[in-house]
Parts: C-alpha cells; sequence; structure tokens
C-alpha cells in the first residue's frame, strides 16, 4: 500500500519536481503554438487574448545608397525572420493570372532577394503561370516595383506593375510624393532627385555618387551617369535621350552597350524616339513603358484609420485625377468607407473608367451599385473567400458574374486555404479559382482561370 501511494506521488505533477518541469515546459509549448496560431490566422491580427503583439518584420531596406535610383543591382536585403512560402502546382491546363498582388514583400517575407525571382518563380511558379501584376503602394515600394518589371531576366516579362499611394501612407501625400508617383507612372522608373555634378580632372578614375550608368560606356562598379575617366560634360537633352535608350534596353532584356558620346544629340534624339515608338504603351502614347498597367492602389481604409479621413480623401482624389491624366485604369482599395467611396468616385472619376475594386469584403449592395455606376469596373476576390467565416463574401462572389471577376492573391497576405498562415503569392491563384468555380457550380475551372483575368 505504501508503495502504491508512493508511486500515485511520483506520478503526481504537484508533488514529482521532475513532472512540475515536465508540466511548465508543455505550458511553454502550448502558449508558444498559441503565439504561431494567431499570427497564422491573417496579416490584420497584431494581438490576442493573452496580450501578446504580433511584431512585424521591418520593412525590406535596400542594400544600396538610399537616395540612388532604380537600377538591376539594387536588391533588398532578405528577411531572417521569414516563412515558408507553400508550393501548390496547378493542376489545371489553362494559365492563370494574378491580378493584384504585391511581390517585393512576397519575395522579403520568403527569404528571398528581388535578384533571386527568378530562382523563387521556377521554384514557387509552375509553367502555367501566365504573369502577375505588383502593386507599389508606397513610396519606399517605388524601386523594388520598377527592379522586378524591369529585370532582364525571363521571368521578370511575365510580371507588371502599378504605382500609387495606399490609404495607410496617405498622410505621406504631398507634392514630392505625387511628383514620384507619376514619374513611375510615365517611365517605369525611380525618381531620382541627384543630378550629376561635372568632373574636372581627366586623370582621376574614382567613382562619384550619381546614379545612373556612365554615358560613354565605361561600365563601372557605381553604374554612373558619368565617368571621371572621360570628363565628359553631357547636355541636357543628350541625358534625357540616353535614359530613355537605357529604360528600353532593359525591356528588351539585352546588356546593349549605350550610344558613343560623340554622337551628335540630333542623331542620338532620333535613335531615342525610334526605340520609344518600338516599345511604349500599346495603348497609351503617354506612358513610355509598356510595363505600367494601372494607378494605384488608393482609396479609402476606415477600418484601421493609419490616416486621416481628409489626408484619404484627398490622396484618392488626386490619384484619380493622374489615372485621367495618364489615361489609365485605377486600381481601388476600400473598406469600411462605403458611402465616402462612392461619393468620391461618382463625383471624380468617368463613368467609363476601367476600374479593378481589389479585395473586396465589404456588402452585396454596395458590390451591384459599383458594377452598375461603373461598366468598366471589375471586383477582385483573394484567397479570403476561402477561409471558413468568409460567408458574405462567398455570397457577394454567387450574385457577380464571371465576366465581372478578377483573381487575385493580394500577397503575401490571406494564403488561402490549405495553406492559410503561409506566404500568399501568384501560384495560389488557381485555388481562388477553385472556390469561385464551386461557388457558380462550375465544374471546369479552366473556366474560371480563362474568364476572370
Amino acid at each position: 500500500q505504501h508503495s502504491t501511494c508512493a508511486h500515485r506521488a511520483m506520478s503526481c505533477p504537484n508533488t514529482n519536481p521532475n513532472n512540475q518541469h515536465n508540466s511548465q515546459k508543455r505550458k511553454k509549448n502550448r502558449k508558444s503554438k498559441k503565439h504561431q496560431n494567431s499570427d497564422n490566422t491573417g496579416h490584420n491580427n497584431n494581438n490576442n487574448s493573452n496580450g501578446w503583439k504580433w511584431n512585424k518584420p521591418s520593412k525590406p531596406i535596400s542594400s544600396g545608397n538610399q537616395s540612388s535610383g532604380c537600377c538591376a543591382d539594387e536588391q533588398f536585403v532578405t528577411n531572417p525572420h521569414h516563412k515558408a512560402a507553400a508550393i501548390y502546382r496547378s493542376p489545371y491546363h489553362e494559365c492563370f493570372f494574378d491580378s493584384h498582388c504585391h511581390l517585393d514583400w512576397i519575395l522579403f517575407k520568403s527569404g528571398y532577394a528581388l535578384r533571386d525571382f527568378p530562382s523563387f518563380s521556377s521554384t514557387h511558379l509552375c509553367s502555367r503561370f501566365g504573369g502577375c501584376v505588383t502593386n507599389s503602394c508606397a513610396v519606399d515600394s517605388i524601386r523594388a516595383c520598377c527592379d522586378l518589371i524591369n529585370g532582364s531576366h525571363h521571368a521578370n516579362t511575365h510580371v507588371y506593375g502599378t504605382f500609387g499611394i495606399h490609404p495607410h501612407n496617405a498622410k505621406e501625400w504631398n507634392n514630392a510624393v505625387q511628383d514620384k508617383v507619376m514619374f513611375a507612372l510615365k517611365t517605369g522608373q525611380y525618381s531620382v532627385d541627384q543630378k550629376p555634378s561635372p568632373s574636372t580632372n581627366k586623370d582621376t578614375h574614382a567613382s562619384c555618387s550619381n546614379t545612373w550608368m556612365c554615358l560613354c560606356g565605361h561600365h563601372n562598379a557605381t553604374q554612373n551617369i558619368f565617368c571621371e575617366q572621360c570628363a565628359f560634360e553631357p547636355s541636357k537633352e543628350y541625358l534625357q535621350n540616353v535614359e530613355l535608350l537605357q529604360m528600353v534596353q532593359r525591356l528588351d532584356h539585352a546588356a546593349a552597350d549605350l550610344p558613343d558620346h560623340k554622337q551628335n544629340d540630333d542623331e542620338l534624339s532620333q535613335k531615342a524616339s525610334a526605340a520609344i515608338a518600338r516599345k511604349k504603351h500599346p495603348r497609351n502614347d503617354k506612358i513610355q513603358n509598356g510595363k505600367v498597367v494601372a494607378v494605384g492602389e488608393c482609396g479609402l481604409d476606415y477600418h484601421y484609420n493609419r490616416s486621416p479621413h481628409d489626408m484619404q480623401k484627398k490622396a484618392f482624389i488626386d490619384q484619380i485625377e493622374m489615372a485621367i491624366q495618364l489615361e489609365l485604369p485605377l486600381v481601388v482599395h476600400a473598406r469600411a468607407a462605403e458611402q465616402d467611396t462612392m461619393e468620391i468616385m461618382k463625383r471624380y472619376c468617368p463613368k467609363q473608367k476601367p476600374i479593378h475594386l481589389h479585395c473586396f469584403s465589404d456588402s452585396l449592395p454596395y458590390a451591384q451599385f459599383m458594377l452598375k455606376e461603373f461598366p468598366n469596373l471589375y471586383i477582385g476576390f483573394t484567397g479570403a473567400i476561402t477561409f471558413k467565416n468568409a460567408h458574405q463574401n462567398r455570397n457577394t462572389v454567387k450574385h457577380i458574374p464571371l465576366s465581372r471577376l478578377l483573381l487575385e492573391t493580394d500577397g503575401p497576405y490571406m494564403c488561402p486555404v490549405p495553406y492559410r498562415g503561409k506566404v500568399a503569392h501568384p501560384g495560389h491563384i488557381p485555388l481562388v479559382a477553385e472556390q469561385i468555380a464551386n461557388i457558380h457550380g462550375i465544374k471546369n475551372v479552366d473556366v474560371v482561370l480563362k474568364q476572370c483575368r
């Protein structure tokens, strides 16, 4: 009897010190799992009931000089706390397109640098990946978006870009930011504020701090617009023309030699004009880079209120006017701001304007009003429609015809089931299409992949 009591005492967690240690260890493991699950529930959950706070990783930063312009060698530092991006191979025959994602953040959260996109593409995107639209929605993401759409690798040919300021960042909106966004929309390049200074020493070969590649063909390590080796000070027209040629060369995916500086400005201007005529936007003479496809994302977000409402409205209206001026489609982010969004768009946006109302999560009457008011408006849905509690979104999808739907991931956020909590990326588009096909009672998912893009 004594031995039995001793055995019970040893098995009791309150009396056995070993069991007490194991119990504490189990509690610690359960707590860490709760933290991990709260992180995996979505990108909007920053706090849980235990008071634990998920610290968002710092924004990807450039390894180069912050004042430098966009070039192929500028890369984001990889994220040491990255998540795994789930690999999904589409079993369908139709090519798929992601109409809205943040490719720079997808790479960063997956532990990749910008230059590693070809590797990421070969690993995570199957051969039926048709393309994606990466969105620059803050000033510090313009350069990354430029690098991705102008990359020389074959994988980058499938990447298109939009430029705008998200309502979360509307407090940053001012004339300088508007100029940077406008420049990116017109050229697909980052606006360089720093101007080259003339050299006075022909014998020195030290590098300077300018940002563009040397005009005279000297491909030095710093890729300066002018090289102290030749001490050549080009004219303003020459600079503008060569800048355009450099953009065209990146679009051609070839490291073509830059024109010799001995050519006169008139000859170079003719070559630049001919090159731009070949590579400008196929339907828009105002856009010099055919990889730029829309203005945005912009709009109103009263769910988080990270910027004052008046600033959000000002930035939204200004970007609508930019889209009108440049004759580009508009990508709209609207959340918990139905009335103001409808009033602003009805007042400032032309009725026939092509519009992508992305990541829709509001009411069905609001969606029906927007579809009726703007005949060229399309509504995008993400992997959130696969979530267990997304009944309202699925009901909205059911009442919208396929011809007015767009497939998007809004990656790296809202990764669809069964990979919820992972990094969402364009390779998950077929999973979104599957859910839409199920909602509409369509057996062939290829029909959705072809129609909703």
